[in-house]
């Protein structure tokens, strides 16, 4: 079907063939003018900038935040409190306390001495092999003396 006056059916989504875009036709030949910044940035800026409540220095976000909390508070509202307390961690403005039976203290090995290998696994393997009932250290491969000591890399 030809897109000629008589033929084409004009209607929601389907302009008149004058009106329609042409081949080749630029739309906005200047663009989005330099400079400019989206709702979403402009939002960011004036809520990270950084304020003083009460002598104390916070985002305008975690004051409005405070702000509203010292409301619902005061007027004794659990629904706001819960939905603040929400969106507060949502926001990382309340961190969460790290569930103590989750964290994972580092592994490290403490080796008051510089021992070769060998050595080092009769002073201190034999007592955590019979704790655990694993060598915990490999005395195949390279040994100690394969290491540069200042940049722990291999040589």
């Amino acid at each position: 079907m030809s897109k000629e006056k008589g033929d084409y059916k004009v209607g929601y989504g389907k302009p008149p063939v004058e009106h329609q875009v042409k081949k080749g036709q630029i739309l906005n030949p200047k663009g989005r003018p330099k400079g400019s910044t989206s709702a979403k940035a402009k939002l960011e800026k004036v809520l990270g900038k950084k304020i003083k409540i009460n002598g104390e220095s916070m985002t305008a976000l975690e004051g409005a935040w405070t702000v509203q909390m010292a409301k619902a508070l005061n007027k004794g509202d659990t629904k706001a409190l819960e939905l603040l307390i929400s969106a507060g961690k949502y926001l990382e403005i309340i961190k969460p306390e790290p569930d103590p039976d989750k964290v994972e203290l580092p592994r490290v090995l403490v080796v008051p001495e510089r021992l070769p290998i060998d050595r080092w696994m009769e002073v201190y393997g034999k007592p955590m092999q019979e704790k655990t009932g694993e060598i915990p250290v490999s005395t195949e491969g390279p040994k100690l003396a394969d290491y540069d000591p200042r940049l722990l890399r291999k040589r």
